[in-house]
């Protein structure tokens, strides 16, 4: 509990949120896979290691996972061109940058982009975070995004401790960065309800409580899809070298679990919390997804060369699909994909104009931040000014001296 205690404002929100809806109590839970309301299992892993994908047919899956997303772009960021799609059938965006920084930029920018257009559109815009770098890559390069009406902007958590010395890590931080540094409202941060007091005293009351958060919400806030189920804005999603993304881990019953839940219980000895389901997150109107380290790249060889990794259970980033999906890698956590899909997709290098087109800010509007820490073509830009500045220089002394004006 250390990470609310260090926050007494956000006590009393997660109090506000008990006290506004109905926990589990005296309720029928059936705790299949984690779950708190009926759930039926997905079939068994089907493939736990990359398969060839000549001669593959397009598998036959959800019709929430079946969405072709359009390759025209992605506002600043550049996207996968044309082509064949990734032998699953589905055709994700796929942006590759320099590096991690680079990608914090680029995430940014796409994530300003998404809230400008829904807020412009509906008055509000709804977002799906954890904990980690994202949030943080958010923090430092959203501050300076011009127009963006941070009152707006509505937070929820696709996954979160419950109990233990990190509960409540996930909505601290978002306090502390979001909340904090761009000036979103505490009133717009929605936390998990946590273990203990009056709130819900298991991890599957906890799950049924901030389910029912979600689904209490206004629709312009947070709509419905076809199946019912809340649908988010933008779902931001970090990724794990084994393939997990929020706390949806490689065969485990939550990511094995169907149904008409949001969020699964967490249920595993000292370890209790709530991840989203596969579910809801294929139900947002759109998901980011990022992978940025030389470990990552075999899960992402995994999650896009493989036919049938909408539902392949043993890497649950792979079966992410919202109604827009794009991820973002760099150079070394797309190296294990085939070079011919590496050629088809947008490679943005440090000082294109590709690249200083997914600026928030300009490359100098920030000098605070050293060039040396940018990744964005500043170092370069002023490493070229200074050589070509020396070679002036010695094209002049050699003009002198060849005159004798020396």
């Amino acid at each position: 509990m250390a990470a609310i205690r260090a926050h007494p404002e956000l006590q009393e929100r997660l109090l506000v949120t008990v006290r506004s809806h109905t926990l589990a109590r005296g309720r029928q839970i059936r705790p299949v896979g984690g779950r708190c309301l009926a759930a039926t299992p997905r079939p068994a892993p089907m493939l736990a290691r990359l398969q060839p994908h000549e001669g593959s047919t397009r598998p036959k899956v959800a019709s929430s996972r079946r969405i072709q997303v359009a390759a025209s772009g992605t506002g600043s960021v550049p996207s996968r061109s044309g082509g064949k799609p990734f032998p699953d059938g589905r055709n994700r965006q796929v942006v590759i940058l320099e590096d991690e920084n680079a990608l914090g930029i680029a995430l940014a920018s796409a994530v300003a982009k998404r809230a400008k257009e829904a807020i412009a559109e509906k008055g509000a815009f709804s977002i799906s975070i954890g904990s980690g770098t994202t949030v943080k890559a958010l923090a430092k390069h959203l501050k300076g995004v011009a127009d963006l009406d941070w009152s707006k902007v509505h937070v929820f958590f696709g996954n979160e401790r419950v109990s233990g010395s990190t509960a409540g890590k996930c909505a601290a931080g978002a306090v502390e960065l979001l909340v904090g540094e761009l000036g979103v409202p505490l009133t717009n941060v929605h936390p998990v309800p946590l273990i203990g007091g009056d709130g819900p005293q298991t991890s599957q009351e906890a799950a049924l409580a901030y389910d029912e958060v979600l689904r209490s919400q206004p629709t312009n806030i947070l709509g419905h899809s076809t199946s019912g189920l809340p649908k988010l804005d933008l779902l931001l999603l970090g990724t794990g070298p084994d393939g997990h993304t929020a706390s949806l881990y490689p065969d485990s019953e939550q990511v094995r679990a169907q149904g008409a839940a949001c969020i699964l219980a967490i249920d595993e000895g000292e370890k209790q919390g709530v991840t989203a389901s596969i579910d809801y997150m294929c139900s947002a109107r759109s998901a980011i997804l990022s992978a940025a380290r030389s470990e990552h790249a075999p899960m992402v060889e995994l999650a896009f060369m493989n036919a049938k990794a909408a539902s392949n259970t043993a890497c649950p980033a792979g079966m992410v699909a919202a109604d827009n999906t794009l991820w973002l890698l760099t150079k070394a956590s797309a190296s294990g994909l085939p070079v011919g899909y590496q050629q088809e997709s947008t490679i943005t290098t440090v000082g294109s104009s590709d690249y200083y087109k997914g600026f928030v800010q300009s490359p100098v509007g920030d000098p605070s931040v050293a060039a040396s820490d940018r990744g964005d073509g500043t170092k370069q830009a002023l490493t070229m000014a200074t050589q070509a500045t020396a070679a002036l220089g010695l094209l002049f002394l050699g003009f002198m001296a060849s005159n004798g004006l020396l």
